[in-house]
């Protein structure tokens, strides 16, 4: 819960990516742990608990911005599916490797850590598309950029590591350091930019009221 609220308030396609493998990590252990359902609800309960406290505010600040993005075309509305990225056809490959797996006796798709890695190779599915949904796309990229490709990234390894165990540990120790540089990365971005993203961001209704007074 403590970590829902500390990354709702760092990256929005931090804490959205984090919500839905979270939800989906639970749904995969509701289907496959039928007998840890009740332990399964009573951890929701409590994550969802503190992420509703926190998130109150956070979506109010979120409504006031989304009314001026949307004159920049940041907020696109549209119901179209996105398939294709280079992060979903990598989940889609790992979640076939799970399955040929498991057939093959390879895997245990109860394992937790297979359900983890299958849940990190379903993410980017979920994130990317759901537009369909909601009707609205907020810069996709970034979720590419940001989270998926490391959780794909960390899935692959996971099925590498209890099938073929081919990457060495030395592999691993940089695919380890790649995941702390990245994410540091991103906190520094979004530390550096933003005063600017500020400035920004308070000065769009000046340029949507010149904006109307132009078409006038």
């Amino acid at each position: 819960g403590a970590i829902m609220v500390a990354l709702i308030y760092s990256y929005f396609y931090l804490w959205t990516t984090a919500g839905a493998l979270l939800a989906i990590l639970a749904v995969l252990w509701f289907i496959f742990h039928t007998q840890s359902r009740l332990n399964v609800i009573k951890v929701l309960v409590i994550i969802i608990g503190f992420t509703a406290v926190a998130i109150v505010p956070y979506v109010q600040l979120l409504a006031q911005i989304s009314r001026t993005t949307e004159h920049y075309m940041i907020l696109v509305r549209t119901h179209g599916p996105d398939l294709f990225r280079f992060t979903e056809l990598l989940g889609a490959l790992i979640l076939g490797a799970i399955v040929y797996g498991n057939r093959k006796g390879q895997l245990d798709v109860r394992a937790p850590a297979v359900l983890f890695a299958a849940a990190c190779a379903i993410t980017p599915f979920i994130v990317l598309n759901q537009q369909v949904v909601t009707g609205r796309s907020l810069q996709p990229f970034h979720f590419d950029q940001f989270a998926l490709s490391y959780l794909v990234l960390v899935a692959g390894v996971i099925v590498d590591s209890l099938w073929w165990r081919q990457i060495t540990r030395r592999a691993i120790l940089f695919i380890g350091l790649s995941l702390v540089v990245g994410v540091s990365l991103a906190a520094k971005t979004t530390k550096v930019n933003w005063s600017q993203n500020h400035t920004t961001d308070a000065a769009l209704p000046l340029f949507a009221a010149i904006q109307e007074d132009v078409r006038r």
